[in-house]
């Protein structure tokens, strides 16, 4: 079996998300809103850098979703399976 296992949950009300590899049960992406090396805590609401922070963090999941997805494709995982 290859795939992946994707965990979603919340801590401390934040998303947080992991994925781990279903045959080697390595963890592949471990991500949690608002919890990066630069961004400690998060804004108010009523800051309005609460947006930039938002679309800066969906940009930094996705980056991260592309990197795992590039990964799996190197490997040819993706690849239907022939039937003979």
């Amino acid at each position: 079996m290859s795939g992946y296992f994707i965990y979603a949950s919340l801590h401390q009300g934040r998303p947080a998300l992991e994925i781990v590899d279903a045959d080697s049960r390595q963890v592949c992406l471990q991500w949690e809103y608002g919890h990066s090396a630069s961004q400690q805590t998060l804004p108010e609401r009523d800051n309005p850098a609460v947006d930039e922070l938002s679309e800066s963090e969906i940009q930094r999941l996705f980056r991260r979703l592309l990197l795992l997805s590039c990964r799996q494709s190197l490997h040819g995982q993706d690849e239907p399976e022939q039937n003979s």
